[in-house]
């Protein structure tokens, strides 16, 4: 963790060695997520910018008094607030924003996410304040969450502290408690501070913009410690991680830095809702987002208000059942959804986003030879998988999604894999079998029935028909266009919008449609918001008219 490797480092050497603090900060860093890996048998993902300190905050807390003298230090060090050159008041008095004006630490603004532009630390520091005013009006006034705790003056005033340090892409900000905490303290709530980034140059969302999503994702943080719990009784942060990533789209809708870890959730669905890896519980915030479509954004918030009195998991089962449904059930749904993203995306059913996810791993792909076939597995609880079925003399295919709904193994934090089988007939089998158009029989079989489901379905097409894009491949030089059909004909303008292949946003703008052959149409260059022409490659388009949506992929070829 950055912020505990610079001040351990300003602790341990000398003053004048400051210049080479750079070139030691990473191995400290994976020194420290390995010791406290190592010491709780886990396995460290792979390598990626860490999105916030907040999962192993929480780790070490929930040690309590376990904790050895060194690792009390550590969590000593990692609360200390750094010392800056000076600060700001934010416009509406929210916020103090302590930046540098010169060395390591002073904040720089980007120059079409490129370029730092020199002696710009007070625009940026200035740039912070606002964002983090904007957050305090979405996430306080709108949305009704109460604000952090007061500090009592320890950051100089009452208003809630932000420090701009370097942190070179390692991660995106850090919210800390003020002080260690009783662990015996039921409560756990206390007053907060936030680091950020100085440029946000090495990040997938640059510059303000991950400036923005940091912001919104760390208040929230500082929201949660202040003023619900952080309980020692939680496996693992995942809701407090998967909430805050989700609150990063409802503030800032037009980022999506998400995006990124998305993938992880899509192919590590195996992993139990209830855990966190540190990847996986960020792109899990498409939870949150399948809540949100179901019941309403206030969804959310009711969770966190059951917060007060039990642990994340419990939260959310309360908060379904008080919906009149369950996390039996839901849950199951939330699978089948992975289905319709990429090309099969559904965005008035299923997920808003779903044409910038992947498409789901499939586990294992059966090849049924009839009569009957069983295919054995094992599932872990509060997980699922795709399975895909097919004949080897036919074009049928079926998906299968196994969910293991073991609601009490899940509270109990349970490691165990629990084995089921597929049993598959080609005579569609007893009423116990899931009974397919094509005349199979489906059957999930396990020791424990109860604690699973199982849904099957013949392979359905729910993409829709309506004149692509041409021409396609599109030689991008500056002159050419590629013309986008637009399906509604008295439309004057639409909004285009255009991300590469790792999903990241290279163009987005409204475009007034122009009448050609007869039809309605939008154009587009191939220039990209910074100016440049797009690379060769392929990438996703989405346009939007009158509020419907088309979405598709281009190939751009560059003379």
């Amino acid at each position: 963790m950055k912020p505990f490797s610079f001040i351990l480092l300003c602790a341990l050497i000398p003053i004048a060695l400051k210049g080479q603090l750079q070139e030691t900060r990473r191995p400290l860093l994976q020194q420290m997520q390995e010791h406290f890996a190592l010491r709780e048998g886990r396995t460290l993902p792979p390598q990626h910018p860490t999105k916030c300190s907040f999962s192993l905050v929480a780790r070490i807390r929930t040690l309590g008094r376990k904790l050895t003298d060194e690792e009390k230090q550590m969590l000593h060090l990692l609360q200390t607030r750094p010392t800056c050159q000076t600060s700001i008041l934010s416009a509406n008095g929210h916020f103090r924003i302590h930046f540098d004006t010169t060395g390591t630490n002073a904040g720089a603004l980007l120059y079409q996410d490129t370029v730092k532009i020199p002696n710009s630390a007070k625009e940026y520091a200035d740039s912070i304040a606002e964002i983090f005013e904007t957050v305090w009006e979405k996430e306080i006034v709108e949305m009704g969450y109460p604000p952090p705790p007061s500090d009592y003056g320890i950051g100089g005033d009452d208003a809630y502290d932000i420090y701009i340090i370097e942190y070179d892409g390692m991660a995106y900000g850090e919210t800390y408690p003020d002080s260690v905490l009783n662990p015996t303290d039921p409560t756990q709530i206390s007053s907060s501070f936030i680091k950020i980034d100085n440029d946000y140059y090495r990040y997938y969302s640059k510059g303000l913009n991950g400036a923005r999503v940091t912001a919104a994702h760390e208040f929230f943080h500082a929201i949660q410690i202040g003023n619900y719990r952080l309980w020692l009784e939680d496996a693992s942060p995942f809701f407090y991680e998967i909430s805050s990533t989700w609150m990063e789209d409802e503030v800032f809708p037009a980022v999506k830095d998400y995006l990124q870890y998305v993938r992880f959730a899509f192919s590590m669905t195996d992993i139990p809702l209830n855990e966190a890896n540190g990847l996986v519980e960020y792109g899990r915030a498409i939870f949150a987002k399948y809540l949100e479509q179901k019941f309403g954004r206030s969804v959310i918030h009711e969770i966190w208000n059951a917060i007060h009195n039990v642990p994340s998991l419990q939260a959310i089962i309360l908060t379904l059942q008080n919906h009149q449904t369950s996390l039996e059930s839901e849950y199951p749904e939330f699978a089948f959804w992975h289905y319709y993203t990429g090309p099969k995306a559904d965005l008035t059913q299923f997920f808003p986003d779903g044409y910038l996810y992947p498409e789901i791993k499939i586990y294992d792909q059966i090849v049924f030879i009839p009569p009957t076939s069983q295919s054995n597995y094992e599932l872990r609880n509060l997980a699922f998988k795709f399975f895909q079925v097919a004949k080897n003399d036919t074009k049928d295919t079926a998906t299968l999604i196994a969910t293991n709904v073991n609601i009490v193994s899940a509270l109990n934090n349970a490691t165990d894999e629990y084995p089921f089988s597929y049993l598959i007939q080609s005579n569609g089998g007893d009423e116990t079998y899931t009974h397919l158009s094509n005349g199979w029989g489906i059957k999930l079989q396990a020791n424990d029935p109860q604690n699973w489901k199982s849904i099957a379905f013949i392979n359905p097409s729910t993409i829709v028909s309506y004149d692509p894009p041409y021409p396609n491949p599109f030689i991008a030089d500056g002159m050419r266009q590629i013309i986008f059909p637009v399906w509604i004909q008295e439309a004057t303008d639409g909004e285009l919008a255009v991300y590469s292949s790792d999903l990241r946003e290279i163009y987005h703008g409204q475009k007034e449609t122009k009448m050609k052959l007869a039809k309605k149409m939008i154009c587009w260059d191939g220039i990209m918001n910074n100016g440049l022409l797009a690379p060769s490659g392929v990438y996703y388009y989405v346009i939007t008219v009158k509020g419907e949506t088309r979405h598709g992929k281009i190939a751009i070829l560059q003379k």
